[in-house]
């Protein structure tokens, strides 16, 4: 009778275990928190984290090629344009990323909306049909600025399409 028990402790103690075991890849980190606080971040290879005691968060740091949404915007000379715009971006510090923004992708995406209308009104339309790069080049300057605390860098922003807006823009 005692052997049928040995073997269901053991089999619980050797899934634990498995669970514990994590294999963390090239193109990932393993951001882990000991009881709700940051402890480390892992880099690839094998890593144990302790059961119910850590919590791990698996971060990509491969680089991503984001195509946004037309934005909508208004020019100095009072034009309303939709812009559409492709983004490269990578994350340089996982720890950073996990801990103060949450949510990279995303934040870096409705910054750049903000910071679109605000380039926008410094030029004109036919400025910026004319000459695209004028607007990303910008862009990227300023948004690396606003993001090197963050953990997270673009390497590029490309204006992949500038045209007369509708007629209102909320």
């Amino acid at each position: 009778m005692s052997t049928p028990i040995f073997v269901i402790v053991i089999f619980v103690i050797l899934s634990i275990f498995m669970n514990s075991l994590k294999v963390v890849k090239k193109d990932r980190r393993l951001v882990v928190y000991r009881l709700g606080k940051f402890l480390k971040v892992l880099s690839p290879g094998f890593a144990f984290c302790l059961p119910i005691i850590d919590q791990p968060v698996w971060v990509d740091i491969n680089e991503r090629n984001i195509d946004l949404p037309e934005l909508f915007c208004v020019t100095k000379d009072g034009a309303n344009i939709g812009v559409k715009l492709s983004i490269r971006i990578r994350i340089v510090d996982p720890a950073k990323a996990v801990l103060d923004g949450g949510m990279p992708f995303k934040s870096t995406g409705e910054v750049l909306s903000s910071m679109l209308k605000e380039k926008a009104l410094q030029n004109t339309f036919e400025e910026l049909k004319q000459n695209p790069a004028l607007l990303s080049s910008d862009l990227l300057l300023d948004l690396n600025f606003r993001f090197k605390n963050l953990g997270v860098n673009l390497s590029s922003i490309a204006v992949t399409e500038i045209q007369q807006g509708p007629s209102s823009v909320i």
